[in-house]
């Protein structure tokens, strides 16, 4: 629950709040550029854990927002949708889910434009700002302070700047990350540095693939092709680590888009 203005609100009407907002959002670009009617049917994604209460919560979150929640989709699924479309013939198609906050991992079936969930595992503790985290850490052991010494608003603000910095990382083996801490600091991080801090981490997602894996029966023969969602799984370390396991080259299909589109 959240206070506010010395009003509570609940997950579902915070969640209402966003979900009328986003949509609010897209029917005013859709009238002023393209003068078409507004849209109240949607289908919302959901991360591929969510259990029962979660998802009907969701249905009344958009409920409330005003709109008509004609199904719910979960999110691995939406993405191999997207990229389905452009494959060819019958395959197995593993998605590799590393977004802000959560993971999953989905194992499904395409036979004749059908498309079969055989597995999925998550974790809703998961994510980017926990490379985020990480990546703060590392930076401040470098000046001999600590996270966790921190007032909420300085974490809030070198977890930005570690973000940055993790972004830089992608395309390159070095960056300088800057922050204010007793004066403003600048530190240099290398890719591998990185890479060491938040191997922990990546061995926590490979468990969890490996479980998708042992619920669908599989074994990395049968994967025919793997995509990776989400920002986060820009990481080369993610790819990498896939190479490295599973022998199999993971393509980035539309990260950030490939859920919507789907």
């Amino acid at each position: 629950y959240v206070t506010i203005n010395g009003k509570t609100y609940d997950p579902v009407q915070i969640s209402s709040f966003i979900l009328k907002h986003l949509v609010d959002f897209a029917n005013e670009k859709r009238k002023n550029e393209e003068g078409k009617a507004p849209i109240y049917d949607v289908v919302i994604t959901v991360p591929a854990y969510f259990g029962l209460m979660e998802r009907e919560r969701t249905t009344a979150a958009g409920q409330m927002a005003g709109l008509n929640v004609i199904q719910l989709i979960n999110e691995p699924t939406a993405a191999a949708i997207s990229y389905g479309r452009k494959m060819q013939g019958d395959k197995n198609l593993l998605v590799y889910d590393l977004g802000g906050g959560t993971f999953d991992v989905s194992i499904l079936e395409f036979r004749a434009g059908v498309v079969n969930t055989k597995a999925t595992c998550g974790d809703h503790h998961l994510g980017g700002v926990d490379w985020d985290t990480a990546l703060a850490e590392l930076a401040l052991s470098k000046i001999n302070a600590s996270f966790d010494t921190l007032s909420p608003q300085e974490k809030n603000k070198i977890l930005l700047e570690a973000e940055k910095c993790k972004q830089l990382l992608t395309d390159e083996t070095s960056a300088v990350m800057q922050f204010n801490y007793k004066g403003i600091q600048t530190v240099e991080i290398t890719r591998e540095e990185f890479e060491m801090q938040t191997r922990s981490l990546m061995t926590r997602t490979w468990g969890l693939l490996e479980n998708a894996m042992d619920d669908a029966k599989m074994t990395k023969n049968d994967i025919d092709e793997i995509i990776l969602v989400g920002g986060s799984s820009r990481m080369p370390m993610v790819a990498n680590t896939i190479m490295e396991r599973l022998g199999i080259k993971a393509k980035l299909a539309d990260p950030d888009m490939a859920v919507a589109k789907g």
